[in-house]
């Protein structure tokens, strides 16, 4: 299987993720994905600037602010949608399936998510594969998101996810 790099951004550009190769000079979480063959070490298939396991309440003052920042108008009480149990729901899924199909290029996909924390409606503006897109919106779909608060009260905002396949 031809190993390629990846890059997965999500929260309008915000969180980019680069092939383990990819050297970072600031704080740097990995998402494992399946060992190599002859191995029992997992390989890491993504890093990022945030942790893919933690829940928005749980995360630093300065990694909410990087996430708030990638919405237009969010004020100090707004909070955007985000998965109950971290990034690594949505993400995870999409890249052991990739690993099977091997495309790419830019998967991008808006998720509309309800002040109950469920999505109602995927958008996709773009996908290198259909097979991708369908795991995609299966993972956005069974993903449960503590929901956005605006002005302190659960209400409906986006979750943009943007993958890049290389």
């Amino acid at each position: 299987m031809k190993k390629s790099g990846l890059i997965i951004t999500a929260l309008a550009s915000l969180l980019t993720i680069a092939s383990a190769s990819a050297a970072s000079s600031q704080s740097s979480y990995h998402l494992r994905g399946e060992p190599p063959s002859g191995s029992k070490i997992p390989s890491v298939a993504a890093t990022a600037p945030l942790p893919f396991d933690t829940r928005y309440v749980a995360l630093s003052a300065s990694h909410k602010a990087l996430i708030k920042s990638a919405y237009e108008s969010m004020g100090s009480n707004d909070t955007p949608p985000f998965p109950q149990h971290g990034l690594k729901q949505v993400y995870q899924p999409v890249i052991d399936a990739n690993s099977n199909i091997g495309a790419t290029g830019d998967l991008v996909l808006i998720a509309d998510v309800n002040q109950y924390g469920f999505v109602e409606t995927i958008t996709v503006k773009a996908s290198p594969a259909k097979d991708l897109t369908v795991k995609a919106e299966e993972a956005l779909r069974n993903t449960r998101f503590d929901p956005a608060t605006c002005n302190g009260q659960p209400c409906r905002m986006t979750f943009p996810v943007k993958i890049s396949f290389q």
